[in-house]
């Protein structure tokens, strides 16, 4: 929420449009390059120090599927939320009912 209330006041108005694509676009390819990193190490087998030798076993098929159960709620919730507010809420921000306008 931060973001979205800071978006239009600090990042809008100092940078141009190129400059954000620019902008996301190498913070994109820094997220793509470390994710590779991260998944080259897991295929070698190299995992980090975390103080305890012993392999756990893999999670069982119960667990694997309340997480994509859990995922697709938060993913329902967020469509549910943005559909009514979409449809139910004015696309005037601000906009009071109780002032009258002089004409």
């Amino acid at each position: 929420m931060l973001a979205l209330v800071t978006y239009p006041v600090l990042i809008e108005p100092r940078l141009s449009v190129g400059h954000q694509t620019t902008l996301w676009s190498g913070a994109y390819v820094c997220f793509s390059i470390l994710a590779a990193i991260v998944a080259w190490r897991n295929l070698r087998g190299v995992r980090p120090a975390t103080g305890e030798t012993a392999v756990s076993a893999p999670p069982r098929w119960g667990a694997r599927v309340s997480w994509v159960a859990l995922a697709g709620c938060a993913s329902v919730l967020l469509l549910a939320i943005t559909s009514h507010l979409t449809q139910n809420v004015a696309a005037i921000p601000f906009l009071d009912s109780s002032v009258e306008f002089m004409g």
